[in-house]
């Protein structure tokens, strides 16, 4: 057994249009301190390739924050409590 690694809890949010992919608006989900955010990013897409298949990164319009910030580092370690939302930007900025 692995000791000293903490077990977390994060909130992710998604948008309505996000929700009609995911089946759900708000969940937690369960990680270990210190886990990168690009991992955690990394799951949704897995879990939910149609994510992807209708917003290609190349299109630019899946945005993102932890705890109301667009992180500037991927590898941002996640802490218990954070708050990750994800929505398609088109044109304004507001979370729907």
């Amino acid at each position: 057994m692995v000791t000293g690694m903490k077990s977390i809890s994060v909130s992710i949010e998604v948008c309505e249009e996000l929700a009609e992919i995911t089946g759900w608006r708000q969940i937690s989900s369960f990680s270990n301190e210190g886990c990168p955010f690009a991992f955690l990013f990394e799951s949704l897409l897995v879990d939910y390739p149609e994510i992807l298949e209708r917003y290609p990164p190349e299109a630019e319009v899946l945005a993102f924050t932890v705890n109301g910030v667009a992180p500037t580092d991927f590898g941002y370690p996640l802490q218990n409590g954070d708050n990750l939302r994800f929505w398609i930007q088109r044109g304004a900025l507001a979370f729907h």
